[in-house]
């Protein structure tokens, strides 16, 4: 099951966030910085701007237009009030892929900030497309290279490139085939009671063109060498995690000579942001920078310059001491685009020295779509729309290049099951 590549669309934005804390720990940036400080009138002229001479985001209803502070961290988080826009958006203003600056640029004539930077959270690609931006500047490499300059290499994910144009212009044999399933819906019994016919999925929209924030194409081997490299706490910075394949030599300027991070930095990753006005809840998802969290056994309170400190029993091994740093229960993500979905999902066994149980992942390439008007299809497999309804996760099916179907994979100290 590991062979055949999938888009992993959102989990991009956790490799997009390992380059940002490698440029931290190499002093290029600090992640509380304005990032207005970074960015200069040659920014602007790439973006399609050559008058503008400062960054500046303001409230969507300040007269004043007075600018906000946003920082790295701030975008990492999805604190930073950008709002969202969707795919569709995107894909009217440029179906096809040209660069990141430029594709940043058209977003940025219609973005406002939705409240003042770091006091609430809103999840919006556009944070992670500025963050990918700010990758290509700091490095001098186009976004692809980077990621596999800076992470691919070293942990030898040779499967994961990134893909500007959706597989337009380059074949991929091992690639995972996309198509929908059309039923017919019945209200009145809530069944499917007749299959109508499938269809070729193909979005219009360069997977390439949202930058940071997707368009990697991977496999459940590579995205699970990538988790039990970063998210395994048992191993620090002093010795090798025997399962993470880090070649040191092909690293980008490490610090760290045993991962393509330091503890600090992989600790920081995945500290959720609270806000003062609510305590994160047991058994709630919170995003942390690029990665989900959660936690099942006991409220853990952070903040953005805090490690996550638990106030409950841990799941697992000793009792926490004031000094431990308290790792979440489940760290998790899941990436979706038209017909496919990738999530990964790993539990830690103990709370307090962060080691693995186990990894979950379920992969999925074929969306299944119901409409209670069956002259509808033909307009659907045509056009990828009319009145058709998305149907809940559980009443998906899946196939693959391979034929295996669902993918769905386990794996227990590094091995699959």
């Amino acid at each position: 099951p590991d062979g055949t590549r999938f888009p992993v669309a959102s989990n991009t934005k956790l490799m997009t966030s390992i380059i940002i804390f490698q440029l931290q720990e190499q002093g290029i940036i600090d992640i509380h910085d304005d990032v207005a400080d970074h960015l200069t009138v040659e920014d602007f002229q790439k973006w399609g701007f050559p008058s503008m001479t400062k960054f500046c985001m303001s409230l969507y209803n300040d007269p004043s237009n007075t600018c906000q502070k946003i920082t790295f961290e701030m975008l990492l988080g999805m604190t930073a009030g950008i709002n969202g826009w969707t795919q569709q958006v995107i894909m009217e203003l440029t179906p096809m892929y040209t660069n990141i600056a430029t594709m940043f640029g058209l977003m940025f004539k219609m973005m406002s900030l939705a409240f003042v930077p770091g006091t609430e959270y809103l999840y919006s690609n556009q944070n992670y497309m500025l963050l990918g931006y700010f990758i290509e500047k700091f490095t001098g490499l186009e976004l692809g290279v980077a990621y596999k300059t800076y992470i691919f290499n070293p942990l030898g994910m040779a499967n994961s490139y990134f893909d500007r144009t959706n597989g337009l212009f380059a074949f991929d044999p091992l690639r995972t085939e996309e198509g929908f399933r059309y039923f017919l819906y019945d209200s009145a019994t809530n069944t499917l009671p007749q299959q109508l016919g499938t269809g070729k999925c193909q979005g219009d929209l360069d997977t390439g063109s949202i930058g940071g924030a997707g368009g990697v194409i991977s496999t459940l081997k590579d995205e699970a060498t990538l988790y039990y490299c970063l998210f395994d706490m048992s191993y620090g910075d002093d010795g090798p995690n025997p399962h993470c394949p880090f070649n040191n030599s092909l690293a980008a300027n490490n610090i760290s000579a045993f991962n393509i991070l330091s503890m600090a930095s992989r600790q920081k990753i995945i500290t959720p942001y609270a806000f003062a006005s609510a305590s994160p809840v047991v058994g709630t998802t919170y995003y942390a920078m690029g990665i989900e969290v959660s936690n099942n056994t006991g409220p853990y309170t952070s903040s953005i310059d805090a490690e996550i400190v638990v106030t409950g029993p841990p799941l697992a091994g000793p009792t926490p001491t004031s000094t431990d740093i308290i790792y979440p229960n489940y760290i998790t993500y899941t990436g979706g685009f038209l017909c496919i979905n990738t999530a990964n999902f790993m539990a830690l066994t103990s709370r307090v020295n962060g080691s693995i149980t186990y990894m979950t992942q379920a992969y999925e390439a074929h969306g299944a779509m119901a409409t209670t008007d069956v002259n509808a299809i033909a307009d659907a497999q045509a056009n990828e729309e009319a009145s058709l309804y998305q149907l809940p996760s559980n009443m998906f099916t899946a196939y693959d290049a391979t034929g295996i179907g669902f993918i769905i994979a386990q794996l227990i100290n590094g091995t699959y099951y």
